[in-house]
């Protein structure tokens, strides 16, 4: 009997990476949704002019320093024992600038060409500093989370992968501190932290003083205390796979972040609630502790990076374009067309994923290599599971 040939359907199928790290495409997924929320509510609060509401979700944002602390353990964990030389080094770098290089790029020359259309048009954006074309070139050299612009603009959450870009340089200084002295990496992130809230005022110094709104202006800073947390999670693995209760510590930890943030605390205050959700879901793995519902969720934490990505572009045509300029919705009308722009993030980031992230990494990734073997879905040749996973998990 012939073997049947796999259905070209099935490569639309999402499918966990690795059975390794299913609570952290869980909360990564999660994490994505989240930061859709706050811009898009952010819209909302701004063209409903409901000023009582401004500040309401900002605690959301959050979840962008869950991204660096599951960045830092993922990549740890992958590259650790591959990293020891400098041709390991240029592969790992130009895997990295695969991984999130050509949908960065592609977002970025897509609301570029969006500014360009409405300059020789005569139309302004209805927010300031949506075009600042200052800051382009910084954003296509992945310069924006260091100072290198006033503002943020253009796919403005591309800011964080900036931030997770400069981080990757340095992985090599954060793998010695690993290797030689891991309780290091503690004290720089107890150290760094302590500075962002020294530099904020406290977390009473004023919400537009706050570490949480660092974006372009050195945002990279709040990667470096995440990251070096995760990597130092790593380091630590075997003491953390003694914890017998992190998925109920993580659930408590959702439940008092959310309930908190929606009440009002400062999400300055929240910070350590934010980090000790990253911290339970990596452990929670390191334990292989997963409930049904993990296991259910998990693979949609392969759309993360799409949905970060796109989310500005798509509430730019959906809710901007076609909801205020040429359907003029407002009020009840307007919230429920832009939850429907949210549920649609999902299917375009699926299709994005597929037909072109997917091949466009291949390609990147496989520039000066030769040819190379065919490889299984979701994963790169001459790569195990575990390493693909890491492509999939280590930027948000």
């Amino acid at each position: 009997m012939r073997d049947k040939k796999p259905s070209r359907l099935c490569a639309f199928r999402l499918v966990p990476e690795s059975e390794d790290m299913l609570t952290i495409d869980f909360v990564r997924f999660l994490a994505a949704e989240c930061v859709v929320i706050f811009h898009f509510g952010q819209g909302i609060i701004s063209h409903e002019h409901l000023a009582a509401r401004a500040g309401t979700l900002d605690f959301l944002s959050l979840f962008v320093d869950v991204f660096f602390i599951i960045s830092g353990f993922v990549i740890a964990t992958i590259y650790n024992n591959r990293m020891t030389s400098r041709r390991d080094y240029l592969g790992f770098m130009q895997k990295r600038f695969a991984r999130i290089g050509p949908l960065h790029w592609l977002t970025l020359l897509f609301i570029a060409g969006m500014g360009a259309f409405l300059l020789v048009a005569g139309r302004r954006s209805n927010f300031q500093n949506e075009y600042d074309w200052s800051c382009f070139a910084p954003q296509l050299l992945f310069l924006h989370a260091l100072g290198a612009c006033r503002h943020p603009s253009f796919n403005f959450p591309s800011w964080s992968i900036s931030a997770e870009m400069t981080l990757y340089v340095a992985f090599p200084l954060f793998l010695t501190l690993a290797r030689r002295q891991r309780s290091s990496l503690i004290a720089l992130t107890v150290m760094v932290l302590g500075a962002m809230y020294v530099f904020s005022g406290g977390p009473g110094g004023g919400q537009a003083r706050g570490w949480t709104n660092w974006t372009t202006q050195f945002g990279a800073i709040r990667g470096v205390a995440g990251f070096s947390l995760g990597v130092a999670l790593y380091a630590y693995q075997d003491h953390l796979r003694l914890v017998r209760i992190s998925l109920p510590l993580l659930l408590a930890s959702l439940a008092a972040f959310f309930g908190l943030g929606f009440s009002g605390v400062h999400p300055m205050w929240l910070a350590p609630l934010a980090y000790a959700i990253a911290f339970f879901a990596i452990v929670n793995d390191l334990g292989r502790r997963r409930s049904a519902a993990v296991r259910k969720l998990a693979p949609l934490g392969q759309l993360t990076y799409s949905i970060y990505m796109l989310h500005v572009p798509v509430r730019m045509i959906m809710v901007a374009l076609v909801g205020e300029h040429l359907l003029h919705l407002h009020g009840a009308a307007y919230i429920l067309w832009s939850v429907v722009a949210v549920f649609l993030l999902l299917p375009i980031s699926w299709i994005s994923l597929i037909l072109f992230e997917r091949p466009a990494r291949k390609w990147v990734g496989g520039l000066g290599r030769g040819r190379r073997q065919p490889v299984t879905l979701g994963t790169l040749a001459g790569e195990s599971p575990l390493q693909a996973s890491a492509d999939a998990n280590s930027t948000v």
